[in-house]
């Protein structure tokens, strides 16, 4: 009877704490049974770096401009007015922005290439693509980071546990992380150009490198890195220079796709109205210059 009533509260037990995925969700396990799923991942992914509050979206260049001089601000927000002031704080709103958004992303391709050492779906080359695409994520996000930051916690996995005892790691461990992660990037990335030029493949991994070793100031690898872009025939200057900005510049290395006709980032220096003031505008000292 005993066994009976253990058995009946048992089974009861088990189906209380068996919680199925909210309908508007999609459990992990299921994201990372195809191809099409880690496509999706992916696009997720570099959907968050258009965000205006990543430091990849196009924000953080307008306010680093703010503490440079080279723009001004009409507006009278303390988070927008320190920057110019150069009176930045850990509390900054906008800066906590920047730092939640990064590790986000980080935490994304820590998932996705966790993920990928379990694949079991994949062709090798496809898993290597997802690979190479996920480390290039993750080392241009550390190596801004750290400019931004100076010392920053780094992580390579998702556990938790882990995570929240990190503390931060000296600048040069990160640089030799983001170095190798760069170097094997571009063993393992395809390199066939997306339509669009919106998903990395191997030159904007050489892209990324060369700039990593231009800030160690290892210049003969920059050059040699270089070369390996320049020797792409589907990369040359255009002859109008109004197709230089367009999405489908031949100069474009890589670049995040938008799924509407503006920028976040234009919001800031195209009012909405011809009576309102644009949030930046530019600097008299830097208009100087071109005059």
């Amino acid at each position: 009877m005993i066994a009976v009533f253990c058995q009946i509260i048992l089974t009861s037990c088990e189906k209380w704490v068996e919680v199925e995925s909210p309908g508007n969700l999609i459990a992990s396990a299921d994201v990372f049974s195809s191809q099409k799923g880690y496509e999706a991942a992916m696009a997720g992914l570099y959907m968050q770096m258009r965000s205006h509050q990543s430091i990849s979206g196009g924000g953080l260049s307008s306010y680093v401009s703010l503490g440079s001089d080279d723009l001004m601000t009409t507006s009278t927000t303390v988070a927008n007015e320190s920057f110019y002031q150069n009176t930045v704080l850990s509390s900054n709103s906008i800066v906590s922005n920047f730092w939640m958004n990064a590790y986000k992303a980080i935490y994304r391709a820590n998932l996705i290439l966790e993920k990928l050492e379990e694949d079991k779906v994949l062709t090798v080359t496809v898993r290597d693509n997802f690979k190479g695409q996920a480390l290039f994520v993750r080392s241009f996000y550390y190596f801004y980071l750290m400019q931004l930051f100076g010392d920053i916690p780094l992580s390579t996995e998702t556990d938790y546990t882990k995570n929240s005892k990190i503390g931060r790691t000296p600048s040069n461990q990160i640089l030799q992380q983001v170095t190798a992660d760069l170097k094997l990037a571009t063993a393992l990335i395809g390199n066939q150009l997306s339509k669009e030029r919106d998903v990395p493949e191997l030159n904007a991994a050489y892209m990324l490198l060369a700039r990593v070793y231009l800030y160690q100031k290892d210049y003969d690898q920059v050059i040699a890195t270089c070369e390996m872009i320049l020797k792409d025939p589907n990369f040359k200057l255009e002859s109008n220079v109004n197709n230089t900005f367009l999405k489908t510049s031949k100069e474009t290395i890589w670049q995040l796709s938008s799924t509407t006709a503006t920028v976040s980032e234009g919001t800031l220096f195209i009012p909405s109205s011809a009576t309102l003031k644009p949030v930046f505008m530019i600097s008299t000292s830097l208009l100087d210059q071109f005059e």
